[in-house]
């Protein structure tokens, strides 16, 4: 099944919590992973309730969601540190389902 995704509607943030704009970020870092999830995160006031848990992961170099993705997307770029399974875990541990997709 291919999938697209709608960049406009992303909320990204980097490394030190800051909102970045997805338009001109370009996500293949050298050395860096794309992981994608699909999530129950719905609404920005959740986004706020998981942003402390991803940005506080220094394995962890940017983070965004798509909410207007019928999967409510993750999409996570991060150093070989952190595995898919941790950030499953994480947003699972805040109430929030998470399961990596493949792309």
């Amino acid at each position: 099944m291919r999938r697209w995704f709608s960049l406009p509607v992303m909320i990204t943030i980097n490394a030190e919590g800051f909102d970045t704009n997805p338009s001109v970020k370009n996500l293949n870092h050298n050395n860096m992973n794309v992981l994608v999830f699909a999530t129950s995160v719905t609404a920005p006031h959740q986004i706020d309730s998981v942003k402390s848990l991803l940005s506080g992961k220094k394995e962890i170099e940017e983070w965004n969601f798509d909410l207007e993705d019928c999967d409510h997307i993750l999409r996570v770029v991060s150093d070989d540190g952190i595995s898919p399974r941790q950030i499953e875990l994480l947003l699972n541990g805040a109430g929030f389902a998470c399961e990596e997709l493949a792309y």
